[in-house]
């Protein structure tokens, strides 16, 4: 019976409007905190995938860069072979 009394204590004090109010605030404060982390996250998913592309363009000037010199030095090459 001990115990029924003070489930019951604990079940009105759970449900005082101040008490309630106070937990819907708090939610409502945390709600807002997921959409800003929400934001924030997206934020730098985007950042994220700008410096991917930039990687992306370096790597492919590099490799045009490294293939425009082979092909000179080729033709260089084969001038000297020639004269």
């Amino acid at each position: 019976m001990n115990h029924l009394f003070i489930i019951q204590f604990i079940i009105e004090k759970l449900l005082q409007p101040e008490l309630l109010t106070t937990l819907s605030s708090c939610l409502e404060a945390f709600n807002n905190f997921l959409q800003v982390a929400t934001g924030f996250l997206n934020s730098l998913e985007a950042l994220l995938e700008s410096v991917k592309g930039l990687i992306m363009t370096i790597t492919v000037s590099i490799v045009f860069y490294r293939i425009h010199c082979v092909k000179k030095s080729s033709k260089v090459n084969e001038k000297n072979d020639d004269g």
